[in-house]
């Protein structure tokens, strides 16, 4: 029996029916999950997804997600939901439906729904939202977003339940570079550093037991708002690093590092804060050093301790490495801090066990540790220690030979540069080494290279150094 395409099931009342089978049996994970995946087979095609739009699929679609936020064992019927509204959001005659019906809040909120089981579908949502948003939507946040701020200021104690999706829209809506910088131009990194800093507060005191005889009831208290806290520091931190990503580290952003590190030290949010750390050092001078000096100079040991944890995760490992790699090209006192703890053993491991596996973006991050410790001579030794040029040589072999892949390359290059910097023997000992003649069959073989600007220039910079 031939199988109906899509715009034939919505053609036959495939969306009414689905919509019908989410309203009546809407707290139904096995009915939900089917009738998304109904939907979704219909949106495969844009005249299937302008009917979920306009056939009452995706107004449908926003009330079960708001029924079912909290949940428990509804990420599968969640992320199917979330999938339909994110094929809908990339027609025009869809997007538009979803900004009448709110469902760029829906979205935001189960995304945020989504985000601890790590979804791939929740992690896209980034794309949707470049789609979705308007000026209007990013004025109301910001808005939501200074109330906290004034609160915060004035030492108030705004309530978890009202702080958790203020904090969850701004971390999503900064993930769009545009609106990161917006956030920042109208004063929002202000309040995201006082926020930051209020939450941190009360986790603290919360953290704090009282002297002498403590109620079952308060210790309870206690104990509920520091998982409060410890749910909104990776939501506002998240914020921290898009807008430090976006524009570079502000005043009131590099004043949060303190309060960034001092999370990661704890274990919380850890990749976002391996995010903000990355981008607030590699903002600029007062930035690292901003970095440099938290927890009392010991940042880069705490990274090195968390992603010790956290080995099977190439994400968080890639986050980790980003950070420690843009520590340890922040100048002499970078270097050092990260050559003194285990990053770059950690690297050439990693390296080692994954170059064939890991993804192109999860190998530059860790090369750039070993490009880091090669700037400066107080990493030298040791990035040597560990092969950082039999490193670099491995890459370029595995991943830039077959196909063009300029960051790995250019990662790859960075430290060969780096190494070639420190004087007439390394250089010498790099030429010898065979390396440069692995990045010149590289390069040889594909264009790409020599045409994006940034990879031949640095190409150009390692001939120059090494003849």
């Amino acid at each position: 029996m031939a199988r109906l395409d899509a715009n034939e099931i919505a053609r036959v009342g495939g969306v009414e029916a689905a919509a019908r089978a989410l309203r009546v049996n809407a707290s139904n994970s096995g009915v939900v999950l089917n009738a998304s995946n109904t939907l979704l087979q219909i949106s495969a095609t844009d005249a299937g997804a302008n009917a979920i739009a306009r056939d009452g699929g995706s107004r449908q679609i926003i009330e079960t997600i708001n029924a079912n936020l909290n949940t428990p064992g509804f990420e599968r019927p969640m992320e199917a939901m979330l999938a339909v509204m994110q094929r809908v959001a990339m027609t025009t005659e869809g997007a538009e439906a979803l900004r009448q019906q709110d469902g760029v809040s829906t979205i935001i909120d189960a995304a945020e729904a989504l985000s601890a089981s790590g979804s791939s579908v929740a992690q896209s949502t980034t794309k949707v939202l470049q789609r979705l948003l308007v000026e209007s939507d990013v004025t109301s946040y910001l808005s939501d977003l200074q109330g906290l701020g004034t609160a915060a200021k004035e030492k108030g104690k705004t309530r978890a339940d009202k702080m958790r999706p203020v904090l969850a829209r701004i971390g999503h809506v900064s993930s769009v570079g545009t609106n990161a910088a917006k956030i920042a131009q109208s004063g929002g990194d202000k309040e995201l550093a006082a926020v930051t800093r209020a939450v941190m507060d009360r986790l603290r005191k919360a953290e704090t037991a009282p002297s002498g005889t403590e109620s079952d009831a308060k210790k309870d208290k206690r104990s509920k708002e520091a998982k409060d806290c410890q749910e909104m520091l990776p939501m506002a931190i998240k914020a921290v690093a898009n807008v430090a990503t976006a524009i570079g580290g502000t005043e009131a952003i590099v004043g949060a590092v303190e309060d960034v590190s001092e999370t990661l030290k704890r274990g919380i949010a850890v990749k976002e804060c391996f995010q903000a750390i990355s981008a607030i050092a590699a903002s600029d001078v007062k930035g690292a050093r901003a970095v440099l000096g938290s927890l009392e100079g010991k940042v880069a040991s705490v990274m090195v301790t968390q992603l010790k944890t956290l080995q099977q995760d190439e994400v968080a490992m890639r986050a980790g490495f980003s950070a420690l790699g843009a520590v340890a090209a922040s100048g002499a006192a970078g270097c050092a801090q990260v050559a003194a703890t285990d990053a770059g053993v950690m690297a050439a491991e990693w390296l080692d066990e994954n170059m064939e596996d890991g993804s192109p973006q999860s190998v530059s991050a860790a090369l750039r540790v070993l490009a880091g410790m090669a700037s400066d001579t107080s990493g030298i030794e040791n990035a040597k220690k560990v092969g950082a040029v039999d490193a670099a040589k491995s890459a370029l072999s595995m991943i830039c030979m077959d196909e063009a892949n300029p960051e790995v390359l250019r990662s790859a290059v960075a430290i060969l540069s780096n190494m070639a910097k420190q004087g007439a023997t390394e250089a010498h000992e790099l030429s010898k080494s065979g390396a440069l003649r692995r990045v010149m069959r590289a390069v040889a073989q594909h264009q790409e290279y020599l045409q994006d600007a940034g990879c031949a220039m640095d190409v150009m910079n390692l001939v120059s150094l090494a003849c």
